[in-house]
């Protein structure tokens, strides 16, 4: 072939590529599976796109393992390592874990969560890979473990809802809640303070609780303070007083999810 023709010939082949609509890609992608970690990969016209695609891929992948009913040998790994590496811990509660996941799937990006990411850009596309060591994310959940418990001076106040509601936003902020043990590396506080008064002679028979709740997460190691919220002027109204304190209950919840989402 003349050198003549070379660049034609070059030109025809790119001009075939794009009418074909085949993209380039890195000669590392798509990557292969890997055994002993979770992986996400993700393709977008930029680096963000790519990155939120292969986050979210990442979850799945850890929701594949903890979820799974049969043996699988990635399942069986995490166990090991939340029994064998580093400090004693809890054994893993796969519940719990899916909880998590689930509820931080939205940004899959915990706080110092250790991943490994590999990226390019190729012909207008970004490429990126999540990895994950399985012993990594075991160590990882160790370290993010928090117990949480409710201090009331009134008998009566069912603080379900409220437990909730801090359990929910701790999972979406990469938290594993445990409900037993002492070992958890963070503990969350919720203070209730409640009064019960009659709504007076215009409202006979009609009782009312007010009062607040305080919401504090500290490290257990040194007592350093991660959060605190006070919610005030929580009010419930009722006729008996069972269901007046059950709805206070409620309440509580309700008033500190008002208060983290004007964060």
């Amino acid at each position: 072939m003349s050198s003549s023709a070379r660049p034609f010939v070059f030109w025809m082949i790119a001009v075939l590529a794009a009418c074909s609509g085949a993209a380039p890609a890195p000669a590392w992608y798509p990557p292969q599976a890997c055994r002993d970690c979770y992986q996400g990969e993700g393709v977008g016209p930029d680096y963000q796109a790519a990155l939120g695609r292969a986050r979210k891929m990442l979850c799945d992948d850890i929701l594949v393992v903890v979820e799974s009913e049969t043996t699988d040998d990635r399942k069986h790994l995490l166990h090991q390592a939340q029994d064998g590496e580093g400090e004693k811990s809890e054994e893993m509660d796969y519940s719990e874990v899916v909880r998590m996941v689930s509820k931080s799937r939205s940004k899959c990006a915990f706080d110092n969560m250790p991943l490994h990411e590999q990226r390019e850009d190729v012909g207008g596309q970004s490429f990126v890979v999540l990895r994950m060591g399985i012993s990594d994310y075991a160590r990882y959940l160790a370290g993010r473990t928090v117990q949480v418990q409710v201090s009331s001076q009134t008998d009566g106040v069912n603080s379900d809802a409220a437990v909730e509601a801090v359990t929910d936003r701790l999972r979406g902020q990469g938290y594993l809640v445990v409900t037993h043990g002492t070992s958890a590396k963070y503990l969350g506080l919720l203070n209730v303070s409640v009064s019960m008064q009659n709504a007076g002679a215009q409202f006979s028979g009609m009782a009312i609780a007010s009062g607040e709740a305080d919401w504090v997460l500290v490290r257990s190691s040194d007592g350093a303070e991660i959060e605190r919220v006070h919610a005030a002027d929580i009010t419930a109204r009722g006729f008996k007083e069972k269901s007046v304190l059950n709805d206070f209950g409620v309440a509580i919840g309700e008033a500190l999810k008002k208060k983290w989402e004007n964060k």
